[in-house]
Formats: structure tokens, sequence, C-alpha cells
């Protein structure tokens, strides 16, 4: 690195041609010689922090973490469209500036309720009273009790 110029290179030896002779998928160019050389262009690009995932991705992800049902999968996804939280482009999806500024103000104020936690917690419930298991109706008072003492806390906080 010289000042705000960063040198980036790789030296390849090309022993056998292979399917390069046919599809060269990179460039090759003559050994440059040490030293000081003029920079002919330069490529300025914004590249995201992390890799966009297509819709697919998602529903993996959400399968994985315990997040929505099979049912409700693409739904998700197609509401977080139709609201212009996300867009879709070459089947990627990227969050909109609407969206993210959403996310920042639901994680902010009510971090708790929007958690991965609570949502796989809320999922397991679900089951669990599909299957008889679990009486909804004293899931749902202990989910009012943690909300009330939530913002209980929160207006003493203040």
């Amino acid at each position: 690195v010289l000042g705000n110029l960063v040198e980036q290179s790789r030296d390849v030896a090309i022993l056998d041609k292979g399917f390069l002779e046919f599809y060269p998928t990179i460039r090759v160019v003559d050994r440059v010689e040490e030293g000081e050389h003029p920079v002919s262009g330069l490529e300025v690009r914004k590249v995201p922090s992390a890799w966009l995932l297509t819709e697919g991705d998602i529903v993996t992800l959400m399968k994985e973490r315990g997040i929505g049902r099979p049912s409700t999968y693409s739904k998700i996804i197609e509401t977080l469209l139709e609201r212009g939280y996300v867009i879709e482009r070459a089947g990627r999806l990227i969050a909109t500036s609407k969206g993210m500024r959403i996310y920042r103000y639901l994680t902010e104020r009510f971090g708790s309720y929007v958690s991965e936690e609570l949502t796989r917690r809320l999922e397991a419930d679900m089951d669990r009273v599909e299957k008889g298991e679990a009486d909804y109706q004293k899931i749902l008072e202990e989910l009012y009790q943690a909300v009330m003492v939530s913002r209980a806390a929160a207006a003493i906080s203040k």
C-alpha cells in the first residue's frame, strides 16, 4: 500500500494450458518487470459486505434457524417485495433504504419482539398448540404479560 493506492497481483505459472486452450477464463500477460509503471485506468466499485441472497437462500436460512413455517416462507418474501423492503435484481434480493430504515427502527425500539429467538419460541409454541400439547390461551397470556412487563420497564427508564 502506497498512500491510498493498493497494488494487487498474482503470479501464476501455467505448466499445461489444458482447457485454457479452448476456454480462456484467465488472461495471461507477459511478466511485468519490477519497478514503477503508470496506471492506465482505475475502476472503483461498491460491493456489498455480505453476499446477496436468492429467495431460495432465504428459505434455507429460515428453515435452518427455525423461522416461519413451510406454508409461510414464500408469503414472507412476497410481503417484503410488495412493501418495498427489498427489491430483486438478477435473482438476488437487495434491501432498500426503506427496508433498512424500518429494520433499524424496529430493532432499536422493539428488539426483543422482533428477535429470531422470540420468533423461534413462538413457532415452537404454535407447534405445541397444533399438536394439542399446549393451551393457546395460556401461551397468549404469557406473551401478553412479557410485553406488559417490558413496556412498564421501558416507561420507568424514561
